[in-house]
């Protein structure tokens, strides 16, 4: 086997291993964004999200969100990833 095509091999062994292991980087960044966004809309005037893994398909934080009254709220916020599908839901609690 040529070196080009063990590379290639090993690529898509790495690609399939590291698609399937729960939560990457960029989508732990998507569900901040989503979060932040959500409240947005809702008319606060400000949110940042920080999320962590606490397994491959949970993730665990807190938003902290500025109201119109100046105050700062901290919310505790969790998401799950579906393993078959990777798709994803959030919920974030006073």
């Amino acid at each position: 086997m040529s070196i080009s095509k063990v590379s290639i091999l090993l690529g898509t062994c790495f690609l399939l291993i590291s698609c399937s292991s729960g939560f990457s980087d960029a989508e732990i960044s998507e569900v901040e964004r989503s979060i932040e966004s959500d409240y947005l809309n809702d008319g606060a005037l400000s949110a940042d999200a920080s999320l962590v893994r606490d397994s491959d398909y949970r993730l665990t934080g807190v938003v902290q969100v500025t109201e119109h009254d100046s105050y700062r709220y901290t919310y505790t916020c969790s998401a799950a990833m579906d393993k078959k599908n990777r798709s994803w839901v959030w919920r974030c609690e006073p």
